[in-house]
């Protein structure tokens, strides 16, 4: 069965129907078969100019996706792509052709590791598994490509089978806007009409789409139809990104996202609001998301307070990372220095309760002490409290002086960076 259909239409242009299972038929895309599914592809899509491709598919055959993907990529017309219901797996690397990807309000997006079936001796299955991550690597070039993210966060995001609704799609970069959108912004107010796609999408998803317009700049205007909205959104994008939700905002807005999902007795919205300052709307629909989907595996009913902890732990740092090799020194060293940070903030009156404390990798920390506010910060920092900040940043290199008689240097910290950003702040002594 052909899984795609081409479909002409003198008044809209042409558009292809990609939907079900994504096969090469029945000889393997490599086969006789597949080269006849390839060469008939591209043969219908050299008839068409503009077109429109409409997705809805699970995935399937990673080379037959990649042949579709690079014949949408080399097609001389505009190329705009439409998920209806699920682009999932290979579908979504099709997903990535477009020149504009837009989404159904109710679809989803999936993206993952490859996988096979295999058998053999170990060589046999060792080559398997190289094939594999060669074939990875193909998968992370074409959403590096369309998301500007980095190689490791894409390779983070196929480990761990990530699944987007089309809101979170267009905060990280996969989808470029949702369907319908435009019919409910009020053009009459376009200052409401702001704070309500900020409501909506979160300053993230704002900081998303300017690097999708100052993309969509670099491209000959004929390429480039959305250049003027693109270009709006980018003047707006500061005042969106500045855009605060207070605790009972985050608290309201939990509510919402949690109606149909079974919650613990443990679980306490009003306590989870306070411990997510700074996250906006889509992190909080994200969150409760990531906990359902922890819960699910556990084979619990419930999800319980763990679930919410960890997601918000996935949510702000990247999921875990037990598998990176890490040395008996670098564990050594990682414990010491995140002790110092917890006992310097213990004995301070100004500092955040630390909440968590971990050596376990996660995103591109090789292990973090995650302090809880106690409510959401005001517009402005007390010479104490800054003072108390720069304390607790460097507990961590103290700690290792103090204990391994050395420090080390880490361009990436975040607690180190900012005990620079308080000191460039502080106010003199009078």
């Amino acid at each position: 069965m052909i899984f795609y259909n081409f479909i002409h239409n003198e008044a809209g242009g042409d558009e292809l129907h990609i939907d079900g299972e994504i096969t090469s038929e029945d000889g393997g895309w490599w086969g006789a078969s597949g080269q006849i599914v390839a060469r008939r592809f591209r043969q219908q899509l050299a008839r068409c100019g503009d077109v429109t491709v409409f997705i809805n598919s699970p995935g399937g055959d990673v080379f037959a996706g990649a042949e579709i993907y690079t014949a949408l990529r080399e097609h001389k017309g505009k190329v705009t792509v439409k998920i209806s219901g699920i682009a999932a797996s290979a579908a979504s690397v099709i997903a990535m052709a477009g020149d504009e990807v837009l989404m159904s309000p109710v679809a989803y997006m999936m993206i993952h590791d490859p996988w096979t079936y295999a058998m053999g001796n170990a060589r046999e299955m060792e080559h398997q598994a190289q094939v594999l991550r060669e074939i990875g690597e193909g998968l992370i070039a074409a959403y590096t490509t369309k998301t500007g993210k980095s190689r490791d966060e894409i390779a983070d995001m196929l480990a761990a089978e990530t699944y987007m609704n089309a809101e979170q799609a267009v905060r990280e970069g996969f989808a470029d806007g949702i369907l319908y959108e435009e019919a409910q912004e009020p053009a009459q107010q376009p200052q409401q009409a702001m704070m309500m796609q900020a409501r909506r999408y979160g300053p993230a998803a704002i900081c998303a789409m300017v690097r999708a317009a100052d993309a969509a700049h670099a491209k000959p205007a004929a390429q480039n139809p959305d250049a003027k909205r693109r270009a709006e959104i980018a003047q707006r994008a500061q005042i969106i990104a500045d855009y605060y939700i207070d605790i009972k905002g985050r608290e309201d807005i939990l509510k919402i996202h949690a109606r149909g999902k079974p919650l613990g007795d443990d679980v306490d919205l009003k306590s989870i609001a306070r411990g997510t300052a700074g996250f906006a709307g889509a992190d909080l629909e994200n969150l409760l998301n990531e906990a359902a989907i922890m819960a699910t595996r556990s084979k619990r009913r419930f999800i319980m307070q763990a679930d919410i902890d960890e997601a918000i732990l996935k949510v702000v740092m990247g999921p875990e990372k037990k598998s990176r090799v890490v040395s008996e020194r670098a564990r050594r060293l990682t414990a010491y220095h995140e002790s110092g940070h917890a006992i310097a903030s213990f004995f301070l009156k100004n500092s955040d309760p630390v909440h968590y404390i971990t050596i376990i990798p996660r995103g591109a920390a090789g292990g973090f002490t995650w302090y809880r506010k106690a409510e959401d910060a005001e517009n402005f920092t007390s010479r104490g409290e800054m003072f108390d900040s720069i304390v607790s940043a460097l507990g961590g290199r103290i700690a290792e002086q103090l204990f391994l008689d050395d420090i080390s240097t880490d361009r990436k910290s975040t607690r180190l960076n900012s005990s620079h950003e308080w000191i460039s702040r502080m106010p003199s002594s009078a």
